[in-house]
């Protein structure tokens, strides 16, 4: 985990104004950041090749160099505490009376509870009462520099590209934009080649990427997660469609499932993110 904040800039005028409506609404909310010229933009990151009209600095904000080995450590100590993993794909749920069957491409298993938190994919878990859900996903593209992460040293949000250049372990991270499309549709590399240039706009020439990489943000039409008991059964429990804030929201929605297994009343209020709230209520009713 890196503490040095993150920086979102804009390369126009009207972009800049654009976002102030926005800005208003954080600060009123009580998020902190500060607002920058030009030149204060360019002593932070002189690496940066782009025009730069505006800034914004949150000076609080962190980044993870490492997610793989992030979630290496969370794995190992899960399995420290007794935790048993089994890499198996899940077709279909049945709910008893007293339990729950998992049916899985390799055996069928029992259990007390089950928790579905497969993101986009949780639709294709039957039985579950995910699949009349109105989930999609907000696929997203990023490409890996190896040996240029020295470009930047921290988070760089560009509003007119539409992506975020990060400096990470493995070398210098372009990630970002939206394409709703299936979750199995086959790769655009026009998405891929826009990245590639934009990004040499934002921090001058770049080599060949060295890896890509399409990520599946689980989505749902009012952009909240879904997390709640199941309505097939209490036995079940969603935990999905954090969109593009997975890593940031789960510790806190682990902590949910925690206590709604546990027959503990949740901390913070979850009504809003029923898996039978109002509006998704239509699509059970089909």
């Amino acid at each position: 985990m890196v503490a040095r904040g993150q920086l979102s800039i804009w390369s126009t005028a009207a972009g800049a104004k654009g976002a102030a409506a926005g800005l208003g609404l954080k600060r009123k909310l009580g998020v902190d950041f500060d607002e920058l010229m030009s030149a204060e933009v360019r002593n932070l990151e002189p690496g940066l090749a782009v025009p730069v009209e505006k800034g914004v600095f949150y000076p609080k904000a962190r980044h993870v160099r490492d997610p793989e080995a992030l979630v290496r450590r969370f794995h190992a100590r899960f399995t420290d505490l007794g935790g048993v993993t089994l890499t198996e794909q899940v077709s279909r749920t049945r709910v008893h009376s007293d339990g729950v069957e998992i049916s899985t491409d390799a055996q069928t298993l029992a259990a007390g509870r089950v928790v579905i938190a497969a993101g986009a994919f949780s639709r294709r878990i039957a039985g579950a009462g995910t699949e009349r859900l109105p989930l999609g996903c907000e696929r997203g593209y990023h490409l890996m520099f190896a040996g240029e992460a020295h470009r930047l040293t921290r988070p760089v949000g560009w509003s007119e590209g539409g992506f975020y250049s990060v400096p990470m372990a493995r070398g210098l991270r372009l990630a970002g934009t939206v394409e709703i499309a299936a979750l199995d549709a086959p790769v655009n590399p026009n998405r891929l080649a826009y990245l590639a240039r934009r990004g040499r706009e934002l921090v001058g020439p770049l080599p060949e990427p060295t890896r890509t990489w399409l990520g599946y943000r689980p989505s749902m039409p009012d952009a909240l997660p879904v997390l709640g008991v199941s309505p097939e059964s209490d036995r079940i429990i969603h935990a999905f469609g954090h969109q593009h804030l997975g890593l940031t929201l789960g510790g806190i929605s682990g902590r949910i499932v925690a206590d709604l297994v546990e027959g503990r009343r949740p901390d913070v209020p979850i009504e809003a993110f029923r898996p039978d709230r109002r509006y998704a209520q239509l699509s059970w009713r089909r």
